[in-house]
């Protein structure tokens, strides 16, 4: 990045994207959200994707709001188009991707900003999240670790991270469009050098419900595996055994035999099926 790039980068600033599509009965509320934030010092960058329904009609009334930039797609172009041009045009020094249904806990961004003043080593911040609406359950993460990501994604989609970071990494790749592409992006980001912090504490609060995209493309897990897996192979066996034995020693000290045989077999199986 050359310097001309890293001065058009406003110091501090927050630039959160929000592509939706057909999503208008969440919107408002996951809006309303970020405008409540303690840390006043962002820009909400929302991309219409082409949706059907009231969305448009919902975000009308944010059009006068100086921290709010709404944009349409003029026909559904998908998700990794969505967050690549909201990227684009993002001029925050962190960058976040927040799904338009989800909720933000007041201290979200102030407490993520407090840990990179207090870490300036790191590049993605992540936390706990608490599940809502079809579930209601606190899903905890676990500390970062380059291997345990290439088992599983443990880091929440609407992370924070160093805009810097995010460029060296090549950013959301537009040819993962049907597969998991923030865990895509997470990956390309420790192997480009990226390191992680995790805050245990339930700041992301995700909402669960019948048009979630993680279930929607359920059904298509291993194969969406499969291609993220083919991408990142090499690193993959940078990795491989040692993660599985990282991932394991819980389980071990549990004496959780059974579950960790379950997981385990589950992730070799993956490993040795291209």
């Amino acid at each position: 990045m050359t310097i001309k790039e890293q001065n058009r980068y406003k110091k501090d600033n927050v630039s959160i994207v929000m592509p939706t599509y057909n999503y208008g009965p969440f919107i408002d509320e996951a809006i309303a959200s970020v405008l409540n934030q303690a840390y006043k010092n962002f820009e909400l960058i929302i991309v219409d994707d082409g949706s059907t329904d009231n969305t448009e009609e919902v975000l009308k009334k944010y059009t006068k709001n100086k921290q709010i930039k709404l944009y349409k797609n003029q026909e559904n172009k998908g998700v990794c188009y969505s967050k690549i041009k909201g990227a684009n045009l993002a001029k925050g020094e962190y960058l976040m991707f927040m799904d338009s249904d989800d909720i933000l806990d007041k201290k979200y961004l102030i407490t993520c900003i407090d840990a990179f003043k207090k870490k300036p080593n790191i590049d993605i911040v992540y936390t706990s999240m608490k599940l809502f609406g079809d579930s209601n359950i606190i899903q905890k993460s676990t500390t970062f670790s380059p291997g345990l990501l290439f088992l599983y994604n443990y880091i929440g989609g609407a992370s924070v991270m160093k805009r810097e970071a995010y460029d060296i990494s090549g950013g959301i790749d537009i040819s993962m469009e049907d597969t998991p592409e923030d865990w895509d992006l997470w990956l390309s980001m420790a192997e480009t050098g990226s390191r992680g912090f995790y805050i245990d504490n339930p700041l992301h609060l995700y909402r669960k419900h019948k048009g979630s995209r993680d279930n929607v493309t359920h059904n298509n897990n291993r194969k969406r595996w499969k291609k993220i897996q083919k991408k990142h192979f090499r690193s993959y066996l940078k990795y491989f055994p040692k993660n599985i034995i990282e991932y394991s020693l819980p389980y071990v000290k549990k004496g959780d035999y059974r579950m960790l045989f379950r997981k385990g077999r589950n992730f070799i199986v993956r490993f040795l099926v291209r």
